[in-house]
């Protein structure tokens, strides 16, 4: 594996040259705050990025094509669907009549900037996982001679689909590979059970959900416009859970949490947590994606989870989808099965067939990045510039950690520290990759409450609710890839770390 354990221009891809990446580098603490900013400068040097963020150069390239043909002014945006059930969920939330073109077998939605929903309609189609796969605007280049080739990658092509299931069934040791459902990223993942566990908690009268801790950034978003929630803002209290949730039980509907949560990496007691919603009729949702399916067992203690199959199981950073994993024990499993795919956006098939690929080595990229992490973490617990490490070991998660844990030497790979100097300090002169995502075999580190809260941290009230969260803007969240240990350590040393 070429290391990338250097200083990476602003703007570069990650992984480097590849079309299809889902990273970007912000070499500095001022390209993030220039990003942040919508810095015309900084966002033109942008190779790649998250795509429910950036718009893949493959797609930008399909959809000014459609501009042009269409004649279109740059007044209107372009949204080109992934598939038509999309406009179902779009009527499902708004009353409007939608301006829709088809060319090349896509529907592109157009939005006028003048809309005055347009801010609302951007959010949630981010929020849902609409866009297009930059592979599929790459075929539909290639095969109308608009782009001269593609990019060559390795994948498999006989049945990736169950192959893909069947990886996860026994990461998951599900009853059956039917049990796990495939979307096309993981924020599409969440939608699609949320909602489905929205439409069933009409039937029982409860109108609340409760999250409990941190959560992704569009997780959130989701909860706070589309639910009437109650948050705990800290998972390791269960005496304060037990009794949030006995006051409210009679309205509740439904409890999401993340295990571990995202950056501080608290964990829940999840057998307690799952006892008392199953006493309560309450759904539980757990969010693996921080863990992995091969560090923790979590399908007995919940009633579904949701995975960023982008981030530990496919690795290379190149591949955004989701899965969806229901317990076939759960009260709620056939209904949920039932109801959940008017919300689920398909993943494209070239997608499935890469990730078929790079999940192969799944379970063995997990082994040997943890073990990294274990002393990697012990390096910085012991250096005089560090304030404090975030990770499952602390001692506010190690015992509910260690319930779960599969394997006595298994831990996820990311954590998050705070040094005792602000975070540019460190930050420019540390020589490895940083940006969005995690779960890549290369080293990553994010500035994750600059990248996830930036608005929060302009204002002292956001300053003030980011102390309640236990967040601090400060905090770098490191994901540790697979290069040698000694080779990380020595990029932290010539920071000054």
């Amino acid at each position: 594996m070429k290391s990338y354990l250097q200083h990476i221009p602003l703007g570069t891809s990650l992984p480097v040259s590849n079309p299809h990446a889902i990273s970007v580098s912000f070499p500095s603490m001022d390209d993030v705050i220039g990003y942040e900013k919508k810095d015309v400068c900084t966002l033109q040097q942008l190779q790649s990025g998250y795509p429910r963020f950036f718009r893949n150069k493959l797609v930008h390239l399909l959809c000014e094509t459609v501009r042009k043909e269409f004649k279109l002014p740059v007044s209107v945006e372009i949204y080109p669907l992934p598939c038509n059930a999309v406009l179902s969920l779009l009527n499902l939330y708004f009353c409007k009549d939608f301006v829709k073109i088809e060319a090349y077998g896509v529907t592109f939605l157009l939005l006028d900037e003048n809309d005055v929903q347009l801010g609302k309609l951007r959010g949630f189609l981010r929020q849902v996982g609409v866009f297009m796969s930059s592979r599929n605007a790459e075929d539909i280049l290639h095969s109308n001679g608009l782009i001269s080739t593609t990019f060559n990658e390795a994948y498999t092509e006989v049945q990736p689909y169950y192959f893909v299931q069947q990886s996860l069934q026994k990461a998951y040791h599900t009853k059956s590979v039917d049990d796990i459902i495939l979307s096309n990223c993981g924020m599409n993942a969440f939608f699609a059970v949320f909602q489905t566990i929205q439409d069933i908690s009409l039937l029982s009268g409860k109108n609340r959900v409760l999250q409990l801790g941190n959560l992704y950034l569009d997780s959130y978003d989701i909860l706070r416009t589309y639910a009437n929630k109650i948050t705990l803002s800290h998972v390791t209290d269960f005496d304060e859970i037990r009794r949030m949730i006995e006051m409210h039980h009679t309205v509740l509907s439904a409890v999401y949490v993340e295990v571990p949560n995202n950056p501080l990496l608290e964990c829940v007691d999840l057998p307690r947590l799952y006892a008392l919603c199953q006493e309560y009729n309450i759904v539980l949702l757990v969010d693996s994606s921080l863990a992995s399916a091969h560090t923790l067992k979590l399908l007995p203690y919940c009633d579904v989870i949701t995975e960023s199959l982008s981030k530990f199981a496919n690795g290379q950073g190149d591949v955004l989808m989701g899965a969806i994993v229901v317990n076939a024990a759960s009260t709620y499993s056939k209904e949920i099965k039932s109801r959940i795919a008017s919300y689920v956006i398909p993943p494209y098939v070239r997608d499935v067939q890469r990730l078929a690929h790079s999940i192969c080595d799944y379970y063995e990229r997990v082994c040997l990045s943890s073990a990294s992490t274990r002393k990697l973490i012990e390096y910085l617990e012991n250096s005089p510039e560090v304030e404090q490490v975030y990770s499952v070991l602390h001692p506010l998660s190690k015992r509910n950690f260690s319930i779960l844990q599969k394997n006595d030497s298994l831990i996820p790979s990311v954590f998050s520290v705070l040094f005792k100097q602000p975070l540019a300090y460190y930050y420019d002169k540390l020589p490895l990759p940083k940006g969005p995502s995690f779960g890549t075999v290369f080293t990553l580190a994010m500035p994750y409450v600059y990248l996830a809260h930036f608005d929060l941290i302009q204002t002292e009230e956001g300053r003030q609710q980011l102390t309640e969260m236990g967040l601090h803007p400060d905090m770098l969240r490191i994901s540790v890839g697979l290069e040698p240990v000694e080779d990380i350590i020595a990029s932290f040393k010539l920071a000054g770390i």
